[in-house]
């Protein structure tokens, strides 16, 4: 049993650099950088493979209002500014993309690995899913997995998007650990999931 405890990372964020790493990827892609700092665990990740690595990171890089901030169940984001200096010293090139996923990642470039930790509205994910257009051999990584009763979460959280996928084209793992998070009607149930296409 111990063993097996082992084996299960101490945060759900410690898949980032693992499945880069392990994915050999080169060029990475980002829904929702925030601070920044899963875009670092990528890159550094990338970097222990190869000496170019791209990053591409979409954000509003804008004030989010609490509206809007309840709607998606988002944190404020950093500036785009602010982003750029914290990743400036990896020497990576970095493509930060400013503005609404609905219409930015249209002209979204195909990725080896893609992390999705963006608006968590079933809109939103739906759309930044569908605006993707995942290619045999990228790994997606998605955040937000909800392990709550639908009636706790409505429809917010990846859930619903991975529940729907085609598992005769879709490869889909749960990742442990699932993590909790406190909210004023009890804890919410988070996990991460792989998916990649068969």
């Amino acid at each position: 049993f111990s063993l097996l405890l082992k084996n299960i990372p101490a945060s759900r964020y410690d898949h980032i650099a693992r499945l880069v790493d392990e994915s050999k990827a080169q060029t990475l892609l980002e829904v929702g950088t925030g601070t920044g700092e899963s875009a670092l665990l990528m890159i550094e990740a990338a970097q222990k493979n190869h000496k170019t690595v791209m990053y591409h990171g979409y954000d509003l890089f804008r004030e989010l209002s609490q509206e809007e901030m309840f709607l998606e169940r988002s944190k404020q984001p950093w500036s785009k500014k602010l982003v750029e200096a914290r990743l400036a010293h990896t020497k990576a090139q970095i493509d930060l993309v400013a503005g609404d996923t609905k219409e930015t990642l249209r002209s979204a470039p195909i990725s080896d690995f893609v992390f999705i930790d963006g608006g968590h509205s079933w809109d939103t994910i739906q759309s930044d899913w569908k605006a993707l257009g995942i290619q045999n051999g990228t790994v997606v990584l998605f955040d937000d997995y909800y392990y709550n009763p639908p009636e706790e979460v409505g429809e917010t959280g990846c859930q619903k998007l991975i529940d729907s996928l085609d598992r005769s084209i879709w490869n889909v793992e749960k990742l442990e650990p699932v993590e909790f998070w406190p909210q004023p009607w009890g804890n919410l149930q988070i996990g991460m999931v792989k998916v990649w296409r068969l």
